[in-house]
């Protein structure tokens, strides 16, 4: 990792991931973003996504400690850093409605192999030898997405 700046690694569909940008953001926590299809994702997290890597040796992961440390870090948004945050049971209803809408979408999503392309790898955001492997292996990875074993999965390993 060459930049000082701190790296977002997000999955684009991903509202955990969404959900880390928009408290970086809010906080004015100055980050780059990298997405990256699956699996590749997992790969560059280095784990799961999101993953906020720091630097060489420090990452955050999963978007409630990435929250909180868009809150300790807020640079300009004084009146931001003061708000209170959202207490652990409102967070865990969110995110489990997050998880079932996912599930949900994913139903419909995946029953379309462009749209599932669309969606999963966007042409504009994850890189392009990403996006063209997907594209040749999504016939494999949509029966693991809609088990959730696909999830569990780390090709860390191989790269």
């Amino acid at each position: 990792m060459k930049s000082s700046v701190p790296i977002l690694v997000t999955f684009p569909v991903s509202h955990f991931c969404e959900k880390a940008r928009w408290a970086l953001q809010f906080f004015n926590v100055e980050f780059e973003e990298a997405a990256h299809a699956p699996p590749f994702h997992r790969s560059a997290a280095r784990g799961t996504v999101p993953a906020l890597l720091i630097d060489e040796s420090r990452r955050i992961l999963g978007s409630d400690a990435i929250v909180e440390f868009a809150k300790s870090n807020a640079t300009k948004n004084e009146s931001a850093a003061k708000k209170p945050a959202p207490d652990a049971a409102r967070l865990a209803t969110m995110d489990e409605l997050g998880v079932r809408t996912r599930q949900w979408a994913y139903f419909y999503i995946l029953q379309d192999r462009g749209l599932a392309l669309d969606q999963l790898a966007p042409i504009d955001e994850v890189p392009s030898n990403e996006r063209w492997w997907l594209s040749w292996s999504i016939w494999a990875l949509v029966p693991l997405m809609r088990s959730g074993t696909f999830f569990v999965l780390s090709l860390s390993h191989l790269f």
